[in-house]
C-alpha cells in the first residue's frame, strides 16, 4: 500500500517519470475550483475500498486527490511515485509559507505536505534539498563555489572542496582517475560543473608539485602505515600466543618431573 519512491544512490530520485511528464503537459490548460475537504476524503475512501484496503488515516491519504498544480487530479501516492522532485519542491515553499490557510485549498495542500513528511525518504529528500540550496547560497555570497554539494554519485553530501582536497584514497581515485579525464560530460550538468571546478583548481596548484602526485603520495604513505600496524599487531599476537604456549609446557614438564619424584622414588 505505501508508495514505491524510486531511490538513486542514498536519497530519492527528483526526475519526473514519463506518465508525470504526460499529465503535466495535459494539465496545462486545466482549471478547476479546489474540492472540499469532505469531497475529497470521501472519493479517497472510495479508491481504498475499491482497492481492498483498511480505513485507516495513513491509507486513505494515499488516494487523497491533489487539488492543486501541474498534477492536478492524481493521487497524493501517485505524486511520490512519479513526481518526487515536484513534491519536495512544494514541501519546502509551504513550510515558507505558513500553514494557517483554512480554504479547501489549503487544507488540501497541508495534507499533502503532512503526507510528503511521514515519507522517510521523501523527509530525507527535503532536507538534503535545503542543504544543497544552504550550500549554493554560500557559494553565491561567497563567491566561492568550492562550497557547493556534489548531488551525485555516493558523495553527494561532500562539498566541492572537501571532495577535491580530500586525501583518502577512494576521493582521489574519484577526481583523478573518473572526473578529471571525463569528456564526454553534458555542459550544465552537476557532474561538469564539478569537473571544471576541479580544473580550474589544478590549474591553481604549482606546476613543480600537482596535487594528484601530492594526493597520492598522501593516501600511500597512510595505506603503508595502515598495513604496518596491521602486521605488528599480528606478530604481537603471535608473540603472546607463543608465551602462553611456553609456560603451558613448562607447567606440563615441571608437573611429569614432580610425578615421577614422588612415585617413582618409592618404587
Amino acid at each position: 500500500m505505501e508508495p514505491n519512491v524510486i531511490i538513486r544512490g542514498k536519497y530519492a530520485a527528483l526526475e519526473p517519470t514519463a506518465a508525470a511528464n504526460a499529465v503535466a503537459r495535459a494539465n496545462k490548460s486545466r482549471g478547476r475550483r479546489a474540492k472540499e475537504p469532505e469531497v475529497v476524503e470521501m472519493e479517497a475512501r472510495g479508491r481504498l475500498m475499491a482497492e481492498g484496503g483498511r480505513a485507516t488515516e495513513g491509507n486513505i491519504g494515499h488516494f487523497r486527490e491533489i487539488q492543486f498544480g501541474q498534477y492536478l487530479g492524481q493521487t497524493f501516492k501517485w505524486i511520490l511515485e512519479n513526481a518526487v522532485g515536484w513534491a519536495v519542491g512544494f514541501v519546502r515553499s509551504y513550510t515558507k509559507e505558513g500553514t494557517a490557510n483554512l480554504s479547501a485549498l489549503g487544507v488540501n495542500k497541508r495534507l499533502f505536505s503532512e503526507y510528503c513528511m511521514a515519507n522517510p525518504a521523501i523527509a530525507q529528500a527535503v532536507d538534503f534539498s535545503a542543504r544543497v540550496a544552504s550550500a549554493s547560497a554560500l557559494a553565491k555570497s561567497t563567491g566561492d563555489d568550492g562550497h557547493r554539494l556534489l548531488e551525485f554519485s555516493s558523495y553527494c553530501d561532500m562539498s566541492w572542496c572537501q571532495l577535491y582536497e580530500s586525501d583518502q584514497a577512494e576521493h582521489i581515485s574519484f577526481v583523478r582517475n573518473f572526473i578529471l579525464p571525463k569528456s564526454d560530460c553534458k555542459t550544465g550538468t552537476k557532474m561538469d560543473l564539478f569537473r571544471q571546478y576541479c580544473l580550474q583548481r589544478e590549474q591553481q596548484r604549482p606546476s613543480s608539485q600537482p596535487l594528484s602526485i601530492a594526493g597520492s603520495s598522501a593516501a600511500m604513505q597512510q595505506s603503508s602505515g595502515q598495513q604496518y600496524a596491521i602486521f605488528s599487531d599480528i606478530l604481537l599476537c603471535i608473540f603472546l600466543v607463543l608465551v602462553v604456549f611456553s609456560s603451558l609446557l613448562s607447567c606440563f614438564y615441571c608437573t611429569i618431573f614432580l610425578f615421577f619424584c614422588c612415585f617413582g622414588g618409592n618404587k
